[in-house]
């Protein structure tokens, strides 16, 4: 399971919960879609969702069988997972941090080890991994420029290596 985020208030009178701390690489949740609530995806309960509205850092959701503040109170400070197949069907592109971190970089044009991706992070612009290269650590930006091909399961991505890239870095 993937977390999306946190519970950390109540909205209306009707059980509408907010969600916070979302995780950028999730896509937006959909009507129908299961989900767990819990302290850990281990503590969870499974529930519907019934509407989730994306509006900057913050999602307003409508949880089935959630129908009252009093009832959405109880859930505040637990978090909200969903299974990650759900979420590859819901933009095929989705790849999980846990499953991108680890994976080993290579120069899509001469096959060359380059280094592994040890963290992402979330720029206004683009997603950017830190990756170890030569004892350096360095960034690379996440576009269709530089990342040629990822293959989750070899934990193996190949880049292009565009002019400037390195040189900037080291």
């Amino acid at each position: 399971m993937v977390y999306c985020g946190t519970i950390v208030a109540v909205k209306g009178y009707e059980g509408n919960i907010i969600v916070s701390d979302l995780q950028f690489e999730v896509p937006p949740l959909v009507s129908g879609m299961k989900v767990n609530i819990g302290y850990s995806e281990q503590f969870s309960r499974e529930f519907t969702i019934e509407e989730w509205k994306v509006s900057k850092l913050k999602v307003v959701a409508k949880i089935k069988n959630i129908d009252s503040n009093e009832v959405a109170k109880e859930y505040k400070e637990m978090g909200v997972f969903v299974e990650k197949n759900l979420l590859h069907e819901l933009d095929e592109t989705y790849i999980a941090l846990e499953d991108i971190i680890g994976c080993k970089l290579f120069d899509a044009e001469t096959d060359e080890h380059l280094g592994e991706i040890l963290e992402v992070w979330e720029t206004p612009a683009n997603k950017v991994w830190l990756i170890q290269y030569g004892g350096q650590e360095i960034t690379i930006p996440v576009i269709d420029d530089v990342v040629k091909s990822i293959d989750i399961e070899n934990k193996k991505v190949k880049i292009s290596m565009i002019e400037g890239l390195l040189e900037a870095q080291i």
